[in-house]
């Protein structure tokens, strides 16, 4: 995962360049999808353990054990009045298989404790002096054992990797020191404590648990559990005495088959827990278990996410926008092209399409349906061969003057002539497009856009990527937050996604911008919602008006309803009348998607185009173990 991490990490800068400088729209676009879309998904993927915390402490899977048994378990405990407790796991396998190695076990140090009102919280104990001995006192190497971290659950793992053991009884000795902490009850004291592991995959027989507390206790307020919950009590079916101080308890497996109802186990497989409620302060203060890096790391995230939120508010938010007026004509004698620009403030390739109508309806050029779906576009300009050549080609010269300079480009650099032009064959095009796209930039991109949002925008996409990993460090490797404080965590998860919300709309249009973006949606308005009576008007003061108005309707996704305010009103006609406006739609693959060589008259080319031991049982909050 750290692999794809860092493969991330190094091409979002790159991506990021693409989306800004790409030198086409498919590009821009797609770098930018990309982009935020692999934040996300990078973002999800470093803080899920913290989305699927509780699906981990709830999980409940069936484990099986690999080829042993377990004959005897006794677990003593030494409680210490500052609720440090030296453990004892004597524990007694029976390997019915030959192969195996010999035991591994897990002891979390963050356990989900329920009270005697019922009140569960998630507590963390430290676990120290992990060892394992050899209680045969023959310095026999099947006792050799390593300790380690697997999904942040302390592992000892005993028996050596180049001996094998034989089948029948092994007897292991587990030790360490469990620090519980500080009291976390308020009232009153309890000693709560869940032994054996809930994921050892078979029937523990012979339970037993020996107990030394620092003071006496009374043997009315021990209780037993077979789950953590407190809603499985076998407390009478444990045989257990209380002397003093000490407890000596063992489950009585007949009673507990003859009692056991409901969703209680008939027999002991997963862990049994003791809880003995006390008087308040019969504890001392115990250590304090938690710490502050977590914290930290959290309050720096909640804080930038602040800082992201008032550049939004200072850089990014939109100014207020200037009332709608409604018009019938483009704004500012914009051409289809800029006007589409401006209303999406990016480069799409409909934006050429526009120009390409504008001409047809300017009837610079013709556009056809040739075989196979193959469209044409032929240039009108004179040929030197007709009558009157010089007077045709001073008007054409006039013509192309009074064209605004995008449709200047598409003409000279695309059409050149008066020869038919195959679209999709057309290899040239691109120049045509690269032209289009930096001029509109170089004119409108910082003047209807502010350039500081720009900038403001990436820095705090670098915010969310540090937050990402301030939250993913906190949570996966510091975890120290308290339980009264451990909704932290989530507010901090949200934080990062609060600064990545307004990283992403930190950009907004200038003040010129946002008026010029008001009279283009006042403009969509009126050929949206016009009525027949009113363009019956506007025809008999422009005649070519449906057609001068087209290609704006064509960037504004309006031209097949543009197309149907028409159906019942008389125009001019006109070689682009005869054009199927599924033809406009298909200009754009054509160009971008190219086809092979159709026949006809063009010159252009053709392109081509068991017991689990890498999980310890599948339950992040429980203990127990298997072979190995």
């Amino acid at each position: 995962m750290w692999t794809f991490i860092f493969f991330i990490i190094i091409l979002i800068p790159i991506i990021v360049k693409s989306s800004s400088e790409g030198s086409n729209e498919t590009y821009r676009k797609l770098g930018k999808v990309v982009m935020y879309s692999i934040t996300i998904i990078c973002l999800i993927v470093m803080l899920f353990p913290l989305l699927s915390q509780k699906i981990n402490l709830e999980t409940n899977e069936t484990v099986v054990a690999d080829g042993f048994t377990i004959e005897n378990y006794t677990v003593k405990l030494d409680v210490k009045d500052d609720l440090k407790v030296d453990v004892e796991e004597d524990i007694g396998i029976n390997f019915y298989e030959a192969g195996h190695h010999g035991i591994y076990k897990f002891t979390p140090e963050w356990f989900k404790y329920t009270n005697k009102d019922g009140k569960t919280i998630r507590r963390k104990s430290i676990l120290s002096n992990l060892r394992a001995e050899d209680p045969t006192g023959l310095n026999d190497e099947t006792y050799n054992y390593s300790t380690d971290i697997v999904k942040k659950k302390p592992r000892i793992k005993i028996g050596s990797q180049y001996k094998t053991l034989d089948t029948g009884l092994k007897n292991y000795v587990i030790k360490y020191t469990y620090d519980m902490g500080t009291d976390p009850y308020e009232g009153y004291d309890e000693f709560i404590f869940h032994a054996y592991g809930d994921y050892w995959g078979t029937n523990i027989k012979n339970p037993t648990i020996e107990i030394t507390m620092p003071k006496s206790i009374e043997k009315d307020n021990v209780h037993f559990f077979m789950d953590k919950t407190r809603k499985c009590e076998v407390t009478d079916s444990v045989d257990y005495t209380v002397t003093g101080n000490k407890v000596y308890a063992r489950l009585n497996e007949e009673k507990t088959y003859k009692s056991s109802k409901g969703n209680c186990p008939k027999v002991l497989d997963k862990s049994l827990t003791v809880d003995i409620e006390l008087p308040d302060n019969y504890f001392a203060n115990g250590e304090f278990n938690y710490g502050y890096k977590s914290l930290t790391c959290i309050i720096i995230c909640i804080s930038l996410a602040v800082i992201t939120f008032i550049l939004w508010l200072i850089f990014g938010k939109d100014y207020e926008k200037k009332e709608k007026v409604i018009n019938y004509m483009p704004p500012r004698n914009l051409s289809s092209a800029e006007l589409g620009y401006v209303n999406s403030n990016n480069y799409s390739r409909k934006l050429v399409t526009s120009l390409i109508i504008e001409l047809a309806a300017k009837k610079m050029i013709t556009i056809k349906e040739g075989k196979d779906h193959a469209i044409i576009i032929k240039g009108q300009k004179p040929n030197k061969d007709d009558e009157d050549y010089k007077k045709k080609l001073e008007k054409y010269n006039k013509k192309v003057s009074e064209l605004n300079e995008y449709e200047q480009i598409v003409l000279k650099e695309l059409i050149k002539g008066s020869e038919e032009i195959y679209l999709s064959q057309h290899q040239t095009f691109y120049t045509v497009f690269k032209k289009i796209e930096d001029k509109l930039d170089n004119e409108y991109r910082w003047v209807i856009n502010e350039r500081v949002g720009y900038v403001l925008k990436y820095l705090s996409l670098t915010l969310v990527w540090v937050s990402a990993i301030l939250m993913f460090v906190s949570y996966r490797y510091l975890e120290d937050l308290p339980q009264k404080i451990y909704y932290l965590y989530y507010v901090g998860f949200i934080s990062v996604f609060v600064t990545l919300f307004f990283s992403i709309f930190m950009t907004r249009k200038s003040r010129y911008g946002e008026d010029l973006k008001v009279e283009i949606s006042g403009f969509k308005e009126f050929l949206d919602k016009v009525e027949k009576d009113k363009l019956e008007t506007l025809v008999e003061e422009m005649p070519d008006y449906f057609y001068q108005i087209l290609p704006y309707t064509y960037v504004l996704n309006l031209s097949k309803k543009w197309i149907e305010k028409f159906e019942n009103i008389k125009i001019p006609k006109s070689d682009l009348s005869k054009v199927n406006i599924d033809v406009f739609d298909r200009i754009p693959d054509q160009i971008y998607s190219p086809t092979p060589t159709y026949s006809g008259s063009s010159s252009g080319c053709s392109s081509c185009g068991g017991g689990c031991s890498s999980c310890g049982g599948g339950c992040s909050s429980c203990g127990g173990g298997g072979s190995w």
